[in-house]
């Protein structure tokens, strides 16, 4: 009810992952925040609790279709959406805060009928992952945060120096950008190694988000990451790419899991930023454990 179908069996592209997409549903879901753009694979089992998947900024769902089918050969389904301004979903002329991203998947969530899931997400996804167990409590069982930003007090100088670095024409519009270019101007936020089809759907996710692009970055700088991760209840893994700049609040970060009995920080030797995507097999290997439901 309230899903407008895609075709649920869309050609192959190159830009979309090694994932078969026939296993792939695609649809939009009208909600407050406009429609909202998901893919979903698998169907909800009572053994573990379906994923929901959160992207960074300025990407969008696409960047999860590993992480998508490394869950799925663990029998963990999964749905990702873009957040409003970003991928397939509409753009919000007004901008948004990460309690409107966390409404528009509880939103989405629902519209699937599912009644608890388990969250992954990264960066700003979380951010949304920490609003969404908060004002969301009830839907939220568990949630893994993967590379929880938090700027120290220095926001708008951190996210100033994220977008200087980020290659605009004339009037503001992202540029494409190479694999070598993208590595020299702004490694921190860039896998170790990044592929092709990894530089693709970035570039296809700058022209998505468009002028849009600031919103989530503007959102996060709103939000109190460590104070709404005190009031979070449900059970929290936290996971750091060893090479991340902010790993070094790693142990702030555990502390305000004050209520949430997360007990160690997980970290990934080798691993930076867009962990969701170059450590898809660690991830997903973590949350087929920890998504796992206790037999009645």
């Amino acid at each position: 009810a309230g899903v407008m179908p895609m075709p649920k069996k869309p050609p192959p592209t190159a830009d979309e992952g090694p994932i078969d997409l026939s296993a792939v549903q695609r649809g939009l879901v009208p909600t407050t925040h406009g429609h909202i753009h998901f893919r979903r694979c698998g169907q909800a089992r009572p053994s573990v609790l379906t994923a929901l998947l959160l992207h960074i900024n300025n990407t969008s769902s696409a960047m999860m279709t590993e992480l998508m089918a490394e869950l799925a050969t663990r029998g963990v389904p999964s749905v990702a959406i873009d957040y409003p301004s970003h991928g397939h979903s509409d753009h919000l002329r007004t901008q948004p805060s990460i309690a409107d991203y966390a409404s528009a998947a509880a939103e989405v969530v629902k519209s699937l009928a599912l009644e608890t899931i388990g969250v992954v997400g990264e960066a700003v996804g979380a951010a949304v992952a920490i609003e969404l167990a908060c004002s969301h409590p009830a839907l939220v069982t568990k949630i893994i945060l993967v590379n929880v930003p938090f700027f120290d007090g220095k926001a708008t100088k951190d996210i100033a120096d994220i977008v200087s670095v980020r290659p605009t024409d004339a009037t503001g519009w992202l540029l494409p950008v190479t694999i070598q270019s993208r590595l020299e101007s702004d490694p921190e936020h860039s896998p170790v190694k990044p592929t092709q089809s990894w530089i693709d759907r970035l570039n296809t996710a700058y022209a998505e988000a468009g002028r849009s692009r600031m919103q989530a970055l503007t959102a996060l700088k709103q939000f109190d990451v460590l104070a709404r991760l005190k009031e979070v209840t449900c059970p929290v893994q936290v996971v750091y790419g060893e090479l991340f700049l902010y790993r070094k609040h790693s142990d702030l970060v555990l502390a305000s899991c004050e209520r949430a009995c997360s007990k160690e920080v997980v970290t990934l030797p080798g691993f930076r930023f867009h962990v969701t995507w170059e450590a898809s097999v660690e991830i997903a290997e973590l949350g087929s454990k920890f998504f796992a439901l206790a037999k009645s």
